[in-house]
């Protein structure tokens, strides 16, 4: 069974490297990949900045953030009613992500509305609608959810921990914002940071489509051409600043009916040739971990441990107890079992079916396609990154697996929210 289930993932691999992507220059910055697919019924259009916290002080934390869910609402050109209006007609879907290492804004919608849809789009960051009270409005949805992550004990544990683990580093800049930066921001923060960005920041648009190429080309050089500038070399992400030796912090939130631990640690970049089999470790000793925790002491309902996918990189460890000292020593016993008996093939090969099958459900999704295009292209100028992935993974060994995850397996940096 195995085996003919390997044939179809490899067979998929093959299908899917293969399918038709065109690259376009559209101006000095932006470039257009656009991957099409003549069974599709559905377009999706991805729009990357690059930078992400990069681009902006921790003073204006959110400001991208803010910047996407206007252009969603509304634009000079189009009132949020009649944004409303035709999004319903439309039939869109829109999705955005503010990351450490960019943001992206990602539409789609039926392939006879693609042109309809884009030009609405386009239009909304060319002439944006950021006048005060839109500004007010949508700043004040922003720092109510801020608020409301802070009551959660599970987000309080992630707050506190990139507080600490990103002291003096880029990524401390929140893309999601905190209340005094998100209280704080202006119109005119807005209208000139996206300036800023679309003159000197790289941008890929990326598209998966039904409709031929040669019947779009023209059509988005024309909409998106407004963005034009001269790529400024994105500062080079230093390492995180951090002591030696694992940490303990811990922050008294009260009333809480079980206690929240935490950790982060170091990792290699998702550039890294370590990060592969360091990711694919640490999947394993969440496995282990969560069957020491939950099934043979019956601790927790609910352990972790992971690999983060920054340029800057970090492992986590999480579990929710009432024991959190139990927990911690045998986290720690598995962490050692890792180092001294090692990982099993066995264990990798399973990984290797889970993230193929993972890779491929993803990708089923068309607006999941185009983010990906986009993704690999903006970080690794490669937009078939994530099909090499899969194949690099059918190459681990249980000693270079071993060998890289042990190696990053320290200096714990835990915070515990009781």
């Amino acid at each position: 069974m195995k085996k003919i289930f390997l044939v179809f993932i490899l067979t998929t691999i093959f299908l899917f490297s293969f399918s038709e992507v065109f690259k376009e220059k559209i101006s000095k910055n932006v470039e257009l990949l656009y991957n099409y697919v003549p069974e599709n019924d559905i377009s999706a259009v991805t729009i990357f900045i690059e930078g992400g916290s990069l681009n902006y002080d921790y003073e204006k934390s959110g400001i991208e953030n803010l910047i996407f869910r206007l252009v969603e609402k509304c634009g000079k050109n189009y009132s949020e009613s009649k944004m409303n209006e035709l999004m319903d007609k439309y039939f869109v879907n829109v999705s955005y992500e503010n990351s450490y290492d960019y943001s992206s804004f990602t539409f789609s919608t039926l392939n006879k509305y693609l042109f309809d849809v884009t030009k609405i789009f386009a239009d909304n960051f060319k002439e944006p609608n950021f006048s005060d009270e839109i500004l007010k409005k949508e700043k004040d949805k922003m720092i109510d959810e801020i608020k409301s992550k802070e009551e959660d004990p599970d987000e309080l544990l992630y707050l506190k921990l990139n507080d600490y683990f990103f002291k003096n580093h880029p990524y401390i800049a929140n893309p999601e914002g905190y209340i005094e930066t998100v209280q704080n921001l202006k119109s005119i923060d807005l209208y000139d940071h996206l300036k800023k960005i679309f003159s000197s920041r790289r941008v890929i648009i990326s598209v998966v489509s039904g409709v031929p190429f040669k019947e779009v080309k023209k059509f988005f050089k024309e909409n998106f051409g407004f963005i034009n500038g001269k790529v400024e070399k994105v500062e080079s992400l230093k390492n995180f600043n951090l002591c030696e030796g694992d940490t303990l912090l811990k922050y008294e939130k009260g009333g809480l009916q079980t206690k929240y631990l935490g950790c982060k640690f170091k990792v290699p970049s998702i550039k890294d040739k370590e990060y592969l089999p360091v990711r694919v470790g640490l999947s394993i000793l969440s496995k282990r971990v969560y069957e020491t925790l939950r099934t043979k002491h019956g601790l927790t309902y609910a352990a972790y441990v992971g690999a983060s996918n920054k340029l800057a990189n970090y492992g986590v460890f999480y579990v929710s107890t009432p024991y959190p000292d139990s927990a911690m020593k045998l986290y720690r016993d598995e962490v050692e079992k890792v180092k001294k008996e090692g990982i099993k093939q066995e264990e990798i090969d399973d990984m290797k079916n889970i993230y193929q099958t993972s890779f491929f459900l993803d990708n089923e999704r068309i607006s999941n396609r185009s983010f990906a295009l986009g993704y690999n292209y903006l970080l690794f100028n490669d937009y078939e990154y994530d099909i090499k992935f899969i194949k690099e993974l059918e190459k681990l060994k249980s000693k270079t697996v071993t060998d890289a995850v042990s190696k990053y397996l320290k200096d714990f940096k835990f915070i515990l929210v009781e």
